[in-house]
């Protein structure tokens, strides 16, 4: 049987194929409740100006999150 060294694990783990999977992974998953976020707040929302900012918080936090995901894989 073949033994891995930590090194080597680590290695092929962070190969750029499987780092560009989980970004685009991670990504359609906030898609997806991005999305699912957008139309509970526009259909349920009580208090119009409140909506506003925490739509504002999310999408400037979800804009760094995956400008940082981007910004780490293009420096592999």
């Amino acid at each position: 049987m073949n033994q891995l060294t930590t090194g080597v694990f680590l290695e092929r783990l962070i190969a750029p194929r499987v780092m560009w999977s989980a970004f685009l992974v991670t990504t359609s998953l906030f898609i997806i409740v991005t999305i699912i976020l957008w139309y509970h707040w526009r259909t349920y929302a009580l208090q119009t100006q409140t909506i506003r900012i925490v739509r504002v918080v999310y999408a400037v936090g979800g804009l760094v999150f995956v400008a940082l995901q981007l910004i780490a894989l293009l420096s592999l």
